[in-house]
C-alpha cells in the first residue's frame, strides 16, 4: 500500500497533463465552430482537474484498509433560550440555530446544542458541553479524595454476605453492613428506622450517575419501572455501570447509601457519565428533565462541573418547579466557596436544591469537602460501605457518598409525611431539624475562617421526621414494658431463666444503661397484656453480641407457645423487629434467647402501633 501511494505522487502529475493535453487538444478541433475565451478555456481545465481528482479520491478510498475517522457528533457548545407557550422547535432551529436538547414551552426555556462554529458566532450565553461533569472523586484536576486513590477505594470489598431479603419486603428492618455502624448513629438512622413504618416505600429517587449494576442483590426489587431507565452516554435505555474506568461502581455505590438509609424507596437509574467519571453538560441536563418528567421525587447528583451553566440552573429549577428535589455533592477540592455547580447554586431561588458537603465523626468538615458557597448540610462521606458490582460491597469516600444520605433522609421522611404535608417546605424542616451554632463555631476554629460558611449542621434523619408537622409518634405504651430501656438500672416486669441476665453500664445502644446477658440457652421474656385485639404491633429491640459465635433469637411467643422467632447473629446493635396481629388475643410474651460465648446485649425495647 506504501509502494502504491508513493507511486501516485508521479501519476497524478501526469494525470494532471494528460486532461490539460486532451482539453487543448478539444479545444483546438473545435476552433473551426467557435472560437472560446480565456475564461471558458481555464473553467474546462478545472472542471477536468475536478473529475480527475474525485476519480482518484475514489479509488484511493476504495484500496484503502483504513476507516476514516469518525465526526464527533456531539454538541460543542449548549446554550438556553427563552421561549412563549406558542414556540415550535422549527422556529426555534429557524431563529437560532443548532439541535433541541431540550424543548419546554410550558415551561418558558428550550435548550440548544451548538457546533463549535454556530457558538463562536451566536450571541447566545453558551457553556462547553463535552465532558464538562465529573464525579468528585475521579475528576483528574480535583484533590484526590478517595485516601489513596482508587485502590483504596477498592480494597473494602467483601463478599456480599447474607442476603437482603429484608431489604426488598416484609416488616423489618433491614440490616446494613457491620462498618457503617458509627456513621449511623451519627446521622441518628438507628432511632429514626424505629419510628419510621414505610422506609421509604412510595417514594422514587433518580440517581443520575455511572449507572448501576443492575443485577446487584441489594437492588433486586428496589428498582423503578424499566421503562424509567435511560442511559445518555450509550444512547440506550441500559444503565448498566460499565467496568474499564476509575469511575467504574460510582452510581452503583451512590444507590446502595440510599436504600440503606431508605430500604423500601425505588432507585431509578440514569447514566451520565461514562465508567472514567466523566461526562457532557446536554446528559446531564437531559437526565434531570426526564427524571422530573417520569416520576421521580429526588434526584442524586453525586456529579459536579467547575462552570455555571444557565441551561443547568434551568433544568435543576424545572425539577423544582415540580415538586422534585435536587441534592447535590458540594466537591472534593477542600477549599471555601470551591462548591461545584449544581451544589454552588443551592440558595439562589431553588428551595429544593441541597448541596452536600462530607463530616467525619469529630464533627469537623473532611479535609476535601468544600464549603462555603451552595453548602447546605453535612454528612459522613469517608469510608462509607456500599454496594460495588459485582454481588460485592466497597468502601467509598467523598462528597459523592456523604450526598446519598441526604437523599436516603429526604426519602425516607417523605414516606413519613402525613397527608396534607406541604412537601414544598422541606427545606425549612430540615433547616430546623439540624440547625446547629456549635457545627459552625467548630469549624470556624478548625479552619481559622471567621465566617458562616458551614451551612446548618450535620444531618440528623430522626429530628428531621419528628420535624414534620402533624407527624405523630408512633404510640409507645409504656404500661405495656416497664423499663423498655433499662435506664433506671432495674428489669421490672422481666423472667430470666437464670442469674446470668442483668444491668450493665455498658454496651448500651442508646443512654447509659443496658441489659448483658450471658451463657447458652439464656432467656428473658416479658408478657405484654392490655394490647388491642386485632391490631397490628410492632415490637423492635436494639441488641449485639460481643463475641462471634453467639446467637440471638426474638419471638413473640402466644398462650400456647407458637409464635413468630428471627434469629440474628450480629457482632454490632442494631435493630430487631417483628411485626405481629394480635387477632382475638390480649396478651403476647415478649422471648429473647442467646446461645454461643461471650456477652448478648440489649436495649431500647419499645412496641408501638399506628
Amino acid at each position: 500500500m506504501v509502494r502504491f501511494q508513493t507511486a501516485l505522487t508521479y501519476v497524478l502529475p501526469l494525470l494532471g497533463a494528460m486532461i490539460c493535453f486532451f482539453t487543448l487538444g478539444a479545444m483546438k478541433s473545435r476552433e473551426s465552430v467557435a472560437q472560446p475565451t480565456l475564461e471558458v478555456i481555464l473553467n474546462r481545465i478545472v472542471s477536468y482537474l475536478k473529475l480527475a481528482l474525485v476519480a482518484t479520491l475514489a479509488f484511493l478510498t476504495a484500496c484503502s484498509t483504513t476507516t476514516a475517522p469518525q465526526a464527533n457528533t456531539e454538541p460543542y457548545y449548549i446554550a438556553s433560550v427563552k421561549i412563549d407557550k406558542t414556540a415550535t422547535e422549527a422556529q426555534v432551529k429557524a431563529q437560532f440555530g443548532g439541535s433541541i436538547i431540550s424543548f419546554k414551552p410550558e415551561a418558558g426555556f428550550a435548550i440548544l446544542g451548538l457546533s463549535k462554529t454556530e457558538g463562536e458566532l451566536t450571541t447566545l450565553d453558551t457553556a462547553l458541553n463535552q465532558n464538562a461533569f465529573a464525579s468528585p472523586e475521579v475528576s483528574a484536576a480535583g484533590y484526590s479524595a478517595w485516601a489513596g486513590g482508587f485502590s483504596a477505594w477498592a480494597g473494602g470489598f467483601s463478599a456480599w454476605a447474607g442476603g437482603w431479603s429484608a431489604w426488598a419486603g416484609g416488616s423489618s428492618i433491614p440490616q446494613a453492613p457491620i462498618e457503617n455502624d458509627s456513621y449511623w448513629k451519627q446521622i441518628q438512622l438507628y432511632r429514626a428506622q424505629a419510628i419510621s413504618k414505610n422506609f421509604g416505600q412510595g417514594i422514587t429517587v433518580a440517581v443520575i450517575d455511572t449507572g448501576l449494576d443492575l443485577s446487584h442483590s441489594m437492588f433486586q426489587g428496589r428498582l423503578s419501572s424499566s421503562s424509567s431507565w435511560k442511559d445518555y452516554v450509550d444512547g440506550d435505555n441500559n444503565p448498566a455501570d460499565v467496568s474499564g474506568g476509575n469511575g467504574y461502581g460510582h452510581g452503583t455505590g451512590a444507590a446502595g447509601i440510599i436504600l440503606q438509609v431508605a430500604p423500601k424507596a425505588k432507585i431509578m437509574p440514569i447514566r451520565v457519565l461514562a465508567s472514567d467519571g466523566k461526562g457532557d453538560l446536554d446528559n446531564v441536563i437531559s437526565a434531570i428533565i426526564w427524571a422530573a418528567d417520569h416520576g421521580a421525587n429526588i434526584i442524586n447528583l453525586s456529579l459536579g462541573s467547575n462552570e455555571y451553566s444557565n441551561a443547568l440552573q434551568l433544568a435543576t429549577d424545572y425539577a423544582g418547579s415540580k415538586g422534585v428535589y435536587v441534592v447535590a455533592s458540594a466537591g472534593n477540592n477542600g477549599t471555601q466557596n470551591g462548591t461545584t455547580y449544581p451544589a454552588r447554586m443551592t440558595y439562589w431561588g431553588n428551595s429544593k436544591l441541597f448541596g452536600v458537603g462530607s463530616v467525619q465523626s469529630n464533627a469537623l468538615l473532611s479535609t476535601f469537602s468544600a464549603f462555603g458557597d451552595g453548602l447546605f448540610v453535612s454528612a459522613p462521606g469517608e469510608g462509607i460501605v456500599s454496594a460495588y458490582p459485582g454481588s460485592k460491597l466497597a468502601k467509598f469516600t467523598g462528597t459523592s457518598f456523604a450526598a446519598p444520605l441526604l437523599t436516603g433522609a429526604l426519602a425516607l421522611a417523605g414516606s413519613e409525611a402525613p397527608a396534607g404535608t406541604d412537601y414544598s417546605r422541606f427545606s425549612d424542616y430540615l433547616k430546623d431539624s439540624i440547625y446547629s451554632n456549635n457545627f459552625s463555631e467548630q469549624n470556624m476554629s478548625a479552619k481559622g475562617i471567621q465566617d458562616y460558611a458551614f451551612g446548618f449542621g450535620i444531618l440528623d434523619v430522626e429530628a428531621l421526621i419528628r420535624t414534620l408537622p402533624g407527624w405523630a409518634s408512633p404510640i409507645a405504651s409504656t404500661e405495656l414494658i416497664s423499663n423498655g430501656g433499662f435506664e433506671n438500672g432495674t428489669m421490672t416486669g422481666w423472667w430470666t431463666n437464670n442469674s446470668n441476665s442483668k444491668v450493665v453500664s455498658s454496651g448500651a445502644f442508646a443512654g447509659s444503661k443496658a441489659i448483658r446477658m450471658s451463657g447458652n440457652d439464656t432467656g428473658m421474656t416479658y408478657t405484654l397484656s392490655n394490647l388491642t385485639p386485632n391490631t397490628t404491633y410492632t415490637l423492635s429491640i436494639a441488641m449485639r453480641n460481643d463475641t462471634v459465635g453467639a446467637g440471638n433469637s426474638l419471638g413473640i411467643v402466644n398462650s400456647d407457645d407458637t409464635g413468630i422467632w428471627k434469629w440474628s447473629e450480629r457482632t454490632y446493635y442494631a435493630l430487631s423487629t417483628l411485626t405481629f396481629n394480635t387477632g382475638a388475643s390480649t396478651s403476647k410474651q415478649i422471648s429473647i434467647w442467646r446461645n454461643g460465648p461471650g456477652y448478648t446485649f440489649v436495649d431500647n425495647v419499645s412496641l408501638k402501633t399506628w
